[in-house]
């Protein structure tokens, strides 16, 4: 049996995110948020990537021509967005100007983007390799199967529980011309 020691060493989990602050960054605030940060003991800081400026920066859609500020943080501790956001606001960085995602999630989100981006073939090789007998026997019996039903639905007979009836007279039976419509 493991000790609890053991244990929480070997359940120790890393919480990662993905910091994006909108407009200019200076060196002095990236030193005071690693400050900050060491109250959830912070592993690592990755170095901050700036975007070019943009008429309208993704994840901030109430800003426009601003750059954005993009760094990962991971701690050793949970934090949630609120936390960060608060630490941040300590330093003066406005709340709207700072998105705060969990990595993975951050992630899906821009591979889902990219994908909606894609143009051209889905396929990487747009050319499918020849079809099989089996195969085109099939694509046959599939789309000449509707025939069959419309040939059996011609002759299909009926039995009715009150035996055949015979044809009503209508007035498409009557001899016409000899008769005046208005009355005679």
């Amino acid at each position: 049996m493991r000790s609890l020691t053991e244990f929480l060493t070997e359940s120790k989990k890393n919480y990662e995110y993905r910091i994006k602050i909108a407009g200019d960054c200076p060196k002095e605030h990236v030193d005071a948020l690693k400050k900050l940060f060491a109250k959830f003991n912070m592993v690592s800081m990755s170095d901050m990537k700036t975007t070019p400026v943009t008429k309208c920066p993704y994840d901030f859609p109430g800003l426009e021509n601003e750059s954005v500020n993009i760094f990962d943080v991971v701690f050793e501790y949970p934090a949630s967005t609120g936390q960060l956001a608060e630490l941040m606001q300590k330093l003066g960085i406005s709340e709207n100007r700072v998105v705060i995602l969990d990595r993975r999630f951050n992630d899906s989100m821009d591979a889902e983007v990219a994908a909606k981006e894609h143009e051209g073939a889905l396929l990487d090789d747009a050319a499918l390799p020849p079809q099989t007998t089996e195969q085109k026997d099939a694509a046959d019996a599939y789309g000449n199967s509707f025939q069959d039903v419309v040939k059996d639905m011609e002759t299909r007979k009926y039995e009715i529980a009150g035996g055949e009836t015979t044809a009503a007279s209508t007035t498409n039976d009557l001899p016409q011309g000899t008769k005046s419509p208005v009355g005679s």
